[in-house]
């Protein structure tokens, strides 16, 4: 199977801001076709072991999220996103962002 187009799923109407924010961790993961069902919402974004590159794709995700939603929005920086503590942290950064 083909991996997802990410982007499009960050924009998809669809999907909630938290499924979007699991699905763009889950596929810097490494998933292909991430299922945001699998994530628990108090895992540690630091059992993830990503690096530098990956928070900035991550926050690539996230702004794709926010500014779909709030068009002109403030985005979010990749160091702002690197200090997040769990994935709840970051539904929590991105759903604000969206207000």
């Amino acid at each position: 199977m083909a991996a997802i187009d990410i982007y499009a799923a960050m924009e998809d109407p669809t999907k909630s801001i938290s499924d979007r924010v699991k699905t763009a961790i889950l596929f810097e993961d490494g998933y292909n076709n991430p299922d945001p069902s699998t994530l628990d919402d108090g895992k540690q974004m630091s059992t993830f072991n990503f690096d530098p590159g990956d928070y900035i794709n991550i926050t690539k995700y996230f702004n794709r999220i926010i500014i779909t939603l709030k068009p002109g929005g403030q985005t979010l920086d990749p160091n702002d996103v690197s200090d997040l503590s769990a994935v709840k942290d970051c539904e929590t950064t991105v759903t604000d962002a969206c207000k």
